[in-house]
């Protein structure tokens, strides 16, 4: 039986009184709490066969749009932030696109596109094991493989991998902030190198915002080599 999640926004043209609270981007070595809302009904519901995450009462437009100098998704789901690490994303993602292999209507292209982001994050998977174990540098590898991953699943041109794209890159941010704040405590954060891995750490969080998620994952890899010579 496969698992689906959909996501959907009740929208309303009236106002409806919520308990709604807000909250500043809080960090830490484990976790990213994000800005977003805790709305009085909505939330998450399943059964087993599907996941359906909801929210009720956003005043209307809601959804993405942009110009040239933003990009702005309004509405309450659209705050989601994975916060879970890079195994844990990746074993998610290959899961979800051996699910999507069964999808009717895929070219032979598209197949191939999307076993092919499969392999590489198996040996992304492979390789945070390393990294687990003891190898520092294998987590670098782990990276570069998830990068070929999402570069695959924007090959494939299907929508529906994009959440595991996003999935992917914000998780590789937390991985890489929490090792990059790790390094900094040993080499202290007036290290060069810790300099320059703060650089590209922002660059990468910039184009994970701006959902260009291979190259934010580039980025969050240069930060971690970066980080990597001061120790």
């Amino acid at each position: 039986m496969k698992t689906r999640m959909i996501i959907a926004v009740f929208v309303f043209g009236w106002n409806v009184l919520l308990g709604v609270s807000s909250f500043a981007e809080m960090t830490g070595n484990d976790y990213i709490l994000s800005p977003s809302v805790m709305d009085s009904t909505g939330k998450e519901k399943g059964s087993n066969n599907f996941l359906l995450l909801d929210s009720v009462g956003q005043p209307t437009p809601i959804g993405p749009s942009q110009g040239n100098d933003f990009i702005l998704e309004a509405g309450f789901i659209y705050q989601l932030q994975f916060t879970i690490t890079l195994d844990n994303a990746i074993t998610n993602a290959i899961g979800g696109l051996t699910d999507l292999l069964d999808t009717q209507g895929l070219t032979n292209q598209q197949i191939k596109k999307i076993e092919s982001a499969i392999q590489f994050l198996q040996q992304a998977l492979a390789s945070f094991a390393q990294y687990q174990a003891g190898d520092l540098a294998a987590l670098a590898n782990a990276l570069n493989k998830t990068k070929s991953a999402i570069n695959k699943m924007l090959a494939s041109g299907l929508n529906a991998t994009d959440v595991y794209q996003k999935m992917l890159a914000q998780a590789a941010e937390l991985n890489v902030t929490s090792e990059v704040n790790r390094i900094a405590l040993m080499a202290g954060e007036t290290d060069p190198n810790v300099v320059q891995a703060r650089v590209f750490l922002l660059d990468g969080s910039n184009e994970l915002l701006g959902l260009v998620f291979d190259a934010s994952v580039q980025s969050f890899t240069q930060a971690y080599n970066q980080a990597l010579l001061a120790i």
